[in-house]
């Protein structure tokens, strides 16, 4: 079932109130647009008049497939591109400024936005967190932080399975799965085909333990991140010491 018109307004809402200061420090307005006049079901961004625009169209936003973890992620995906930091490509939509790669806006996704939207409010989860979540969630100390993980991992998980959904592949990436490509000289724009890996880059996301509130960096992409472990972007698009981004 779709969500009711009146909860997308109480998560863009809430997307708004919590981001709205990340996007002013950078001298921009940010707004999360649910363009009813549009049946597609991917979100955009875009730079427009000085303002920072989250685009999320009604062909997704009313998906009776898109759950309330879903809509979060999809909006924290795109603004991963404006704010998630190093390593960037040159973005046509974003006026010729840099975005943050298709990995790097992921890994903002899980590493910072989700997080710091189920701390501002206790978010149900749609479904019960299966025990492998659970697990991998007690890598953080405390249980409020837990808690939150368990939460962005369901919401990553429902993220990439409207996404499959979406573009109908047969083969569905899996939380005790890891993707075996290895990118050999430099980070990648775009993802490999796998979807495998797009889900890696969000679980180490939530499995980082770099304090949410601290900003990511433009220039160096440890800061704020981890760069080894459970928690590290994984290597199926990203080279530590290949951080300037190529074509897939």
């Amino acid at each position: 079932m779709a969500l009711p018109a009146s909860t997308l307004h109480e998560l863009r809402q809430q997307f708004l109130d919590e981001f709205s200061a990340d996007a002013q420090v950078k001298g921009f307005q940010l707004d999360l647009i649910i363009d009813y006049n549009d049946n597609e079901t991917f979100s955009t961004v875009n730079i427009r008049d000085g303002q920072w625009q989250v685009v999320i169209p009604k062909g997704l936003a009313e998906h009776p497939s898109l759950t309330l973890g879903g809509f979060f992620a999809f909006a924290c995906h795109e603004l991963g591109h404006l704010i998630g930091g190093a390593p960037f490509v040159e973005a046509g939509n974003l006026n010729s400024l840099r975005g943050s790669v298709e990995g790097q806006a992921d890994y903002f996704t899980s590493l910072k936005c989700l997080p710091r939207l189920f701390q501002q409010k206790n978010w149900p989860t749609e479904l019960s967190p299966p025990d492998i979540v659970k697990k991998y969630c007690q890598i953080h100390n405390r249980s409020e932080r837990q808690t939150s993980c368990v939460k962005t991992i369901m919401a990553s998980l429902d993220f990439v399975r409207f996404i499959e959904q979406d573009i109908g592949t047969s083969v569905l990436a899996q939380l005790d799965q890891k993707d075996p490509i290895e990118v050999p000289t430099r980070t990648l724009i775009n993802y490999p085909k796998t979807i495998q890996c797009r889900l890696d880059t969000l679980l180490a996301g939530a499995l980082c333990q770099a304090d949410p509130s601290e900003a990511t960096d433009d220039l160096n992409p440890n800061i704020g991140a981890c760069s080894h472990g459970i928690g590290a972007r994984p290597r199926c698009w990203f080279k530590p010491d290949g951080v300037d981004a190529e074509g897939a």
